[in-house]
């Protein structure tokens, strides 16, 4: 059997490393895919969840949409009850959380998005 000599040693050690190295990345690569892949995925079934759960509120139609493709758009939620609150009102509303929730129904919301 023959023996490496050091120069031979050193680039096979070196040639292992890029061997080693390419690997971890094609792997960190199929990694990086797959996890896209499943991000865009999870974002398709919520998205279509939403669109079911919220197909009885025309006013937050916009939502499924943008949670699934945001793409640097703005998403604004208006609260708009009905009818108007006075300030007093809306204090008094504001004290108590199951009083607030009311304020979130989705006929009080509006959903826009730029």
């Amino acid at each position: 059997m023959k023996t490496l000599s050091f120069e031979n040693r050193r680039v096979f050690a070196a040639f292992t490393r890029s061997c080693a190295n390419q690997r971890i990345h094609a792997e960190r690569s199929v990694c990086r895919n797959d996890l896209r892949a499943a991000q865009d995925q999870a974002k398709a079934v919520l998205a279509q969840g939403m669109e079911m759960g919220l197909s009885p509120y025309p006013a937050l139609a916009a939502l499924p949409d943008y949670f699934a493709n945001p793409n640097d758009r703005t998403l604004s939620i208006t609260l708009t009850p009905k009818p108007p609150l006075t300030l007093t009102a809306l204090a008094a509303i504001a004290s108590s959380p199951t009083a607030a929730m009311t304020l979130m129904s989705p006929d009080n919301l509006k959903v826009t998005v730029q």
